[in-house]
């Protein structure tokens, strides 16, 4: 964010990964706490040793969701759905209105010129008072209205678990065609029966902004709220949109109208203590542990904070010597009050944040994290934003983010810690929701025809429509980003097993195109619980590297071959059936190494990644079902 209203206040004084299980906020050694989820009405029947799903496939598809990052820390099944928490991410429609100049990368600047960087003095390189990311984002450094962007942004924060996205429109302009383009692709995938974040807003700027409060809310109001288009798009409480304001200022300016359609809660700056007004929220909290706010039962929760006012003090080479320790970075030891440069990758201090809500779970009701994708910062002058100290002359800062230990997004990167901060979040979602109640979903039994109905099978559903080709501007607008990876729209798996075979049909949206020179044609990769030997990512299997035929064939069961690397071999032949929009592959237990009656497998399906043995592919290309590096779960039929 963009805080020249900082000026407009008054100044106030200002996570440690648990291992699997832990929910002490001391903890330090940076492993989430263990997943599992409760079990809600529609899911109590006891089959053996595991639960009944939900007769819901969607509630099937999110609770069966199961993870482990390149760290080594795993979720499990959940059941979130129906849960009486809430969680919100504070997200950013800004990019690509403030690029015109080009693209600047503090983290590529400060390896290759550095002086440029620091510089107050004009240049080119690295200019005064423009915009510059802290690093790149996976998917390139993309405008807020490119629609391929928006669709995959809404499936994983859908698959998370998060409630509502909570627009950063502090920054005087309301962004109307980003925010537009935002409300569209969530009326979109609404339609398609997808339950995707809901959105509210936060506009609150300064007393003295231009255009002030009262305008930029009456023009959003007028633009967006009213429109019945989006009705169903807002995030509401008793039964009203939420939105924030500066209520002090703004909130006696409003029309009637607008007093009485939206539900208000005042916006807390991070630096400012709780009003006396009934219903506060704040993005982010200086104080630790966070405050809750008792009306709402509201709480954040932030990946890092900027206490110094400037995350560049701790990386500006004129001030990160005495100043390294003024900010909490991703890597912040909240028990040695001290980063750990280290620890940026694991998000200790996100983790600890976390773990302050799962302790007061009783009190909170609400829980705001911040953020996904906020990815730049102006370059300004002085070493503190607006915070002149005698030294400053000649000087420069980025306020709210600086790099990748001093930042806050959680969404994926390139490089560093790549989708670390997605799955962490993703599992603490869970676990908030769930109360890290332990649960496993039954599979189902049967022997089905390839050809036949798969009736009473495991449903998994995937984001119908993200197997789209990508064909849209730069933020700066001076390069095009281009993928037409997209070849089958995968929309639907069921899997089931007998004694001696697992069964699993992929329907797709349209009819399956194969390429037969290629070996990314509906692949399925499978990780088997308990089996030995060597793994990538997890995986011990895949199928259907050589392309099955039409009709009824066979496909070939590859095995692993090397440890750590995209290398599988050898080989079991399974039964297959390919016609019209379904793949169906009839795989023998014995060649997965599965010789118990209870098994557990988790799988993905992909198709068109371009290179298959680079994890991040599975959140870019093709379509991967489920995205990125989440699978589905599935449990042995009983």
């Amino acid at each position: 964010m963009k805080k020249e209203k900082i000026l407009s206040v008054v100044m106030a004084a200002s996570l440690l990964l648990s291992t699997a299980g832990c929910g002490g906020s001391g903890g330090e050694s940076g492993g989430g706490s263990g997943g599992g989820a409760s079990t809600s009405a529609d899911e109590s029947a006891d089959r053996g040793n595991y639960t009944a799903p939900s007769d819901d496939a969607y509630a099937q598809t999110i609770n069966s969701l199961v993870a482990t990052d390149a760290l080594g820390r795993s979720f499990e099944e959940s059941a979130i759905n129906g849960s009486d928490k809430n969680v919100g991410m504070f997200y950013f429609v800004w990019h690509g209105e403030h690029s015109e100049s080009g693209i600047f990368d503090v983290t590529k600047l400060d390896k290759t010129d550095p002086d440029s960087l620091w510089s107050a003095e004009p240049n080119t390189v690295s200019p005064l008072n423009a915009a510059h990311y802290w690093g790149e984002p996976l998917y390139g450094y993309y405008a807020s209205d490119d629609p391929w962007v928006l669709e995959r942004h809404l499936e994983l924060l859908t698959m998370s678990g998060v409630d509502y996205l909570a627009l950063d429109l502090t920054n005087i302009s309301i962004y109307e065609k980003n925010v537009r383009a935002l409300l569209d692709k969530v009326v979109e995938i609404q339609a398609k029966g997808w339950n995707p974040p809901r959105i509210c807003a936060l506009l609150s700027g300064a007393e003295n902004d231009s255009p002030d409060d009262v305008g930029r809310i009456t023009e959003f109001y007028e633009k967006f709220y009213k429109n019945e288009k989006y009705n169903d798009v807002w995030y509401k409480v008793d039964g009203k949109p939420l939105i924030g304001v500066g209520m002090k200022w703004a909130y006696d300016g409003l029309s009637d109208e607008i007093k009485n359609s939206l539900h208000f809660r005042n916006i807390v700056w991070p630096f400012q203590t709780p009003s006396s007004y009934p219903n506060d929220m704040s993005w982010m909290d200086w104080e630790y542990p966070q405050r809750v706010y008792d009306m709402d039962g509201f709480m954040s929760v932030s990946v890092a904070q900027h206490n110094s006012y400037a995350f560049s003090k701790s990386v500006n080479p004129d001030t990160a010597d005495v100043s390294y320790n003024e900010n909490r970075g991703r890597g912040w030891s909240y028990t040695s009050e001290k980063n750990i440069a280290a620890n940026a990758v694991r998000g200790t201090n996100l983790q600890t944040q976390w773990n302050t809500a799962h302790e007061n779970r009783a009190d909170v009701k609400e829980v705001m994290v911040t953020g996904w994708n906020e990815w730049i910062a102006f370059k300004l002058p002085g070493t503190s934003y607006k915070r002149y100290e005698d030294n400053d002359l000649g000087k420069v800062c980025f306020v709210d983010a600086c790099n990748m230990e001093f930042s806050r997004d959680l969404e994926m990167m390139k490089g560093g810690y790549a989708d670390n901060f997605f799955l962490q979040n993703m599992q603490n979602v869970r676990d908030f929701k769930s109360n890290k109640a332990k649960v496993a979903y039954a599979g189902a039994k049967g022997s089905p025809e390839l050809n036949g109905n798969f009736a009473g099978a495991r449903v998994y559903l995937d984001f119908e429509g993200d197997a789209i080709a990508r064909n849209f501007r730069r933020a700066d607008g001076r390069e095009t980003y281009v993928n037409e990876t997209n070849r089958n729209d995968i929309i639907k798996t069921e899997v089931v097993n007998d004694d001696k075979n697992l069964y699993i049909k992929v329907t797709t949206k349209d009819e399956i195109v194969i390429d037969e020179e290629k070996t990314n044609n509906m692949n399925i990769l499978l990780s088997v619980k308990g089996v030995s030997g060597a793994n990538w990512n997890g995986y011990n299997f895949i199928v259907n590297r050589i392309p099955a035929g039409k009709g009824f064939g066979t496909t070939k069961l590859e095995k692993a071959t090397e440890n750590g690397r995209f290398s599988f071999g050898g080989g079991t032949d399974c039964d297959s059936y390919l016609a019209g929009n379904v793949f169906v592959v009839k795989i023998p237990l014995a060649s997965l190494g599965i010789t118990s009656s209870e098994f557990t497998v988790d799988f993905k399906v992909a198709d068109g990644i371009s290179d298959q043995g680079n994890i991040d592919n599975y959140y870019i290309d093709g379509d991967s079902a489920p995205i990125g590096r989440l699978n589905y779960r599935y449990n042995s039929g009983v």
